[in-house]
């Protein structure tokens, strides 16, 4: 073999056009081993074929480079060039994203960025290839970008390819792209469930008051269908914990309780439902609230509230409205009609012209 090898180099000095015995010589070195040899003469043998126009030949030396040495990021990066030259998107994706994930391997995050960027701009469609894809993105800052991308897609409702980059966005510093990504699918998706639970705990943990009233909104329908109250319960109980007064946190809850049938919560819940729509004047949705109340407990307290109430909004005075409002809530939040100098507060005994 060495007798060959020197026998090919002197034939090559002497026609380096020959292409033939350039390859011979480097299936050679294979044979022998020495594999930092034939890649540097498969690779001379690939610029031959390119210098040539044999395009197509110059792939499939490339392919062999990287067969020999998978690990070498610029004889990945050089056949994914060659294939997208071809033509064949597909497959330079793919070879862009192994040479993409070796970079990132290396340590070398602007490189990458630059092969996922280039990767962006070929459209990869094949959804096979995107929850590849989307994990080596979340590692650049072309999240949102990769995103943007997925939306005009008309990509079927892929439960896998919507977890990861879900997972993606909430493991990252993206948590308000989570937050739209799970908003968004999670109607036609009710398994993304989990996920949504997840990023609602960092939200509350974050404080982030807007965010989740938003979240568990679009959650609320999913959570019914996969029948996970109980957990969407204790993430609105974590809400209550920031803001314990918060109508529209407290409205879902009992929303919640109503179609879970969960009778033992219920009328606790509607109690700390209706205290804070009278506290915030909100007589209208107080007067529903109480209507409630009367239906699901038996106490009398509610029935007289709900009279007296009535009796405010059709005098048509706000001030002495917004009063009563005010007294109500804190007769119910106290859970009894002697709260005030131990007066009962039937209706018959309250002097609303008082007030």
């Amino acid at each position: 073999p060495t007798r060959a090898v020197a026998a090919y180099k002197k034939v090559l000095n002497l026609k380096p056009e020959w292409s033939s015995i350039s390859e011979r010589l480097a299936q050679l070195y294979v044979e022998l081993g020495q594999m930092a040899n034939a890649k540097l003469q498969y690779r001379a043998l690939a610029d031959q074929k390119l210098r040539a126009g044999e395009y197509e030949k110059a792939t499939e030396i490339f392919q062999r480079l990287c067969s020999l040495d998978p690990n070498c990021c610029e004889t990945q990066h050089l056949y994914a060039q060659q294939l997208e030259r071809g033509g064949r998107i597909e497959e330079a994706c793919d070879a862009y994203l192994q040479s993409a994930k070796l970079l990132l391997g290396k340590g070398q995050l602007d490189a990458a960025q630059t092969v996922a960027e280039k990767i962006l701009t070929l459209k990869p469609r094949s959804q096979t290839f995107l929850k590849a894809f989307f994990p080596v993105l979340g590692q650049t800052s072309l999240v949102n970008r990769g995103l943007e991308y997925l939306g005009t897609l008309p990509l079927d409702h892929d439960l896998e390819l919507e977890v990861i980059v879900g997972e993606l966005l909430a493991d990252g510093q993206h948590l308000e792209a989570a937050r739209h990504h799970v908003i968004k699918v999670i109607g036609r998706n009710p398994q993304i469930h989990p996920l949504g639970i997840r990023l609602l705990q960092k939200l509350i943990e974050a404080r982030n008051m807007a965010g989740c009233l938003e979240l568990v909104e679009a959650m609320f329908e999913p959570v019914i269908q996969v029948r996970q109250e109980a957990m969407f319960g204790l993430m609105l109980e974590g809400l209550l914990d920031l803001e314990p007064g918060n109508v529209r946190v407290l409205k879902i809850m009992t929303t919640l309780l109503i179609r879970s049938n969960d009778r033992e919560k219920l009328a606790p819940s509607l109690k700390r439902l209706v205290c804070a729509q009278l506290q915030q004047g909100q007589a209208a949705e107080a007067q529903d609230t109480l209507n409630k109340l009367v239906i699901h407990d038996q106490s009398s307290m509610y029935l007289d509230s709900l009279k007296i109430l009535n009796q405010a909004m059709n005098k048509g005075q706000p001030q002495r409205l917004s009063a009563t409002c005010q007294r109500l809530a804190a007769v119910i939040e106290h859970g009894s009609t002697q709260s005030f100098g131990g007066v009962a507060l039937g209706v018959t005994d309250l002097d609303l012209s008082a007030l």
